[in-house]
């Protein structure tokens, strides 16, 4: 562990915010309401946390997809049931991953997805290559130091290929916003998993 992961007794990777306060920060979050009225069937989202982590050690996290991803099944909930897995298909030269497959089912709808991932010092971003159900998406992850870590701010977009029931879609938003809350779980348990290895 280096010296800020040992600065005190907090585990590498673990958010600083107090106990009572929810594990992700809303930013930007549309009501359901507004999110039909569209009739577009786009989904964004936006959260920030604060991780006790360099960037550059947060960048390492989330360049371990698949790590990642197995990190992610311990914290899904019970119900709705879910489903998800990630394999990386292609790494750039310095081995960090270049095109990721994704699978995942939830509510009855199954989908494999391929990835475009690009990496840098203080911004990430995956571009939807292929997908069955998902017609685009992005998200993009901004990296800045703060004085207790790092702050994570992630930025999503998703668009379906095909117009859904409103309750169908009114369930996918909000799994779509719970896997932000369930990805920083993960982050978390990969940062602290990396600091102990």
């Amino acid at each position: 562990r280096d010296a800020q992961a040992t600065a005190d007794d907090r585990s590498p990777g673990r958010s600083t915010l107090p106990p009572d306060h929810p594990a992700i920060y809303p930013l930007h979050r549309p009501s359901d309401r507004d999110l039909m009225a569209d009739n577009k069937n786009v989904m964004t989202d936006e959260a920030a946390d604060i991780l006790d982590a360099t960037p550059a050690q947060v960048v390492a996290a989330l360049n371990d997809t698949e790590g990642l991803f197995k990190a992610m099944v311990r914290h899904r909930p019970a119900f709705p049931p879910s489903t998800g897995d990630a394999t990386v298909l292609t790494r750039y030269p310095d081995g960090s991953p270049r095109t990721v497959q994704t699978s995942a089912g939830a509510l009855g709808i199954s989908d494999v997805a391929v990835l475009d991932c690009m990496w840098g010092a203080k911004h990430c971003k995956t571009v939807l290559l292929s997908s069955r159900v998902l017609r685009s998406q992005t998200v993009d992850y901004f990296l800045s130091t703060h004085p207790d870590g790092c702050l994570l701010r992630v930025v999503s977009r998703t668009e379906l290929k095909i117009k859904l029931p409103a309750l169908v879609l009114r369930q996918i938003t909000r799994l779509h916003r719970q896997s932000l809350e369930i990805g920083h779980r993960a982050l978390e348990d990969v940062l602290a998993a990396h600091a102990a290895s």
